[in-house]
C-alpha cells in the first residue's frame, strides 16, 4: 500500500541528512514518499533537505509560508496540506506515518505498518520506540530515556494483551488514511457548530478546536 511519511524539522540540519539517506537506503519496502516540513528561516535544515531531494524525489519538501519556529501541530498540518496537493495529482495514499527528525527508521517497519493498517484493518499503529541514550544526556536527557523503555518495552505489551487503549508516542505512528478522513470532517462538523453558535462557551469544544 501506498505510505506518506511525515517529518518536521526545525533547526535539524545536523540530523536530517542523516535520517533520510539512512532511511532510503535501508528501507525493505518501495510505495513510500516522505515529506518534511521546513521554514523559510531555517536555510540550514532547507538546503539539506531540498539536496536529498533532487536526488530522490520520495522526498519531498514542503515549506511553511511563516518563519518559525511553531508548533509541531502546525508543521503537521502544513505535512498534511502538502500531502493533499500531492494527492490530487498522484491518488491517495492508504497509511500516513509521523516520525521525528532524528530518527532510525527500522528497516521492516513499513511492511509492518502496511500489514497492519492495510490489510488487518487497523485504525492506527503505534510501534516501539527505543530511545538511544547519549553522553552528553544527563538528568533529562536519562529520565526520558527511561520512560521510553518502560513504556515501550513493557506498558505497551501489557496494554495491547488487555485489549486496552495505548497512547501515542508522537513518533513512531501510523493512521490508516480513513482515520484522517474523519478527524476532517469531525473538525469541519466543529467549525459549522461554532459558527452557529453550538456550544462556543463550552471549554471542552474550545480545547479541541
Amino acid at each position: 500500500k501506498p505510505i506518506a511519511i511525515f517529518l518536521g524539522a526545525w533547526k535539524e540540519s545536523s540530523v536530517i541528512g542523516r535520517t533520510l539517506s539512512y532511511a532510503v537506503r535501508n528501507l525493505n519496502f518501495s510505495n513510500y514518499r516522505f515529506f518534511v516540513g521546513v521554514y523559510p528561516n531555517d536555510p540550514d535544515t532547507l538546503r539539506v533537505v531540498q539536496e536529498i531531494s533532487r536526488k530522490d524525489s520520495r522526498i519531498i519538501p514542503c515549506v511553511k509560508n511563516l518563519d518559525g519556529p511553531t508548533t509541531k501541530a502546525d508543521n503537521l498540518n502544513t505535512l498534511y496540506a502538502g500531502l493533499l496537493e500531492y494527492e490530487k495529482r498522484y491518488g491517495e495514499f492508504e497509511v500516513i506515518l509521523v516520525h521525528d527528525a532524528e530518527d532510525f527508521i527500522h528497516p521492516n517497519s513499513l511492511k509492518l505498518y502496511n500489514f497492519l493498517l492495510g490489510y488487518k484493518g487497523y485504525h492506527a499503529v503505534q510501534i516501539p520506540v527505543i530511545p538511544i541514550k547519549s553522553k552528553l544526556g544527563k538528568l533529562f536527557h536519562r529520565t526520558y530515556c527511561d520512560a521510553f523503555a518502560e513504556v515501550h518495552t513493557k506498558d505497551m505489551i501489557v496494554r495491547q494483551a488487555m485489549g486496552t487503549f495505548i497512547p501515542f508516542a508522537g513518533t513512531g505512528m501510523g493512521f490508516h488514511r480513513r482515520t484522517f478522513n474523519y478527524l476532517e470532517k469531525f473538525n469541519y462538523d466543529l467549525e459549522v457548530s461554532k459558527r452557529k453558535n453550538i456550544g462556543v462557551d463550552d471549554p471542552f469544544s474550545q480545547d479541541y478546536s
